[in-house]
């Protein structure tokens, strides 16, 4: 059987940086918790926990003696003013691409456009987005609920930064023909979608495809719909545990990919198997 990895797959930049950052605060010595998961996968939250690194899962549970981390996917202006205001010692592992968009939103926000954000409503990097907006806004998942969007004077369009590429440009049409005057800001993160477009690439030539992620990771969850629209055969797994022999006896070549908050001792593990198949 042909096995082959996705050319870009697992950790982006801001998962690295932020995992790296967090491990190394917690070898110094420093009492860590990190409010929420810090990324969307249990292996690494695994991993934190056996370093000695604890969560809560709001801020009222924010001790003076500890350093709260924040998230990957940051967390909401009032999340910030609180801890600021309580003097709880703080380390932003916020994506550098989360805070772009937080930036973006607000500026279109201040100059009086109604923000229209293509994202999960309810997933923490968007809730952390619209609390820094002031002006009427929405939340839409998908093109048909752009559809249902009212008329308004102005409307800005930014993304969630893991949102679908393809999807992208179709609910900016939609959004711009709802509007007299119409801005965009394609805020989905480079890396993102270089790792859908090697998956694409890899699912159009492979049987089969294996997809490796949290199954509370959106990224992941997306990479798992664009595998299938070119492949017919696609499982998604959080680790090599969720693995057998037999499902891949009809298999001649098989594609790997993983999401981003996926580590790279989890991919080598996948690829250790089904090389040794």
């Amino acid at each position: 059987m042909k096995i082959v990895m996705a050319e870009h797959a697992g950790f982006c930049f801001g998962v690295q940086g932020a995992v790296e950052k967090v491990f190394n605060h917690s070898k110094k010595g420093e009492k860590l918790t990190v409010l929420g998961q810090l990324i969307h996968n249990r292996h690494v939250s695994r991993d934190l926990a056996n370093a000695g690194v604890g969560t809560i899962s709001n801020t009222h549970e924010a001790t003076i003696d500890e350093t709260v981390v924040i998230r990957t996917h940051g967390a909401t202006k009032e999340t910030y003013n609180e801890l600021n205001n309580r003097n709880i010692n703080t380390i932003d592992a916020t994506c550098p691409y989360v805070t772009k968009v937080q930036v973006v939103a607000k500026k279109f926000d201040q100059d009086g456009f109604n923000v229209v954000l293509f994202g999960e409503r309810g997933h923490p990097e968007v809730t952390s987005i619209v609390s820094y907006l002031g002006n009427t806004h929405y939340v839409v998942e998908t093109v048909e609920e752009a559809k249902e969007l009212p008329h308004m004077e102005r409307y800005a369009l930014v993304s969630q930064t893991t949102q679908s590429k393809v999807m992208f440009p179709e609910v900016a049409d939609v959004v711009r023909n709802k509007c007299n005057h119409f801005t965009l800001s394609n805020t989905i993160c480079n890396a993102t979608e270089l790792r859908q477009n090697s998956a694409v690439e890899l699912a159009k030539e492979a049987d089969t495809m294996v997809v490796i992620g949290g199954r509370n990771s959106g990224n992941t969850q997306r990479l798992v719909k664009t595998c299938e629209k070119y492949c017919n055969r696609v499982f998604h797994i959080e680790s090599v545990e969720d693995l057998t022999k037999d499902l891949f006896i009809s298999s001649e070549f098989t594609g790997v990919t993983a999401g981003a908050s996926t580590p790279d001792y989890i991919i080598s593990e996948v690829m250790t198997f089904l090389e040794g198949m």
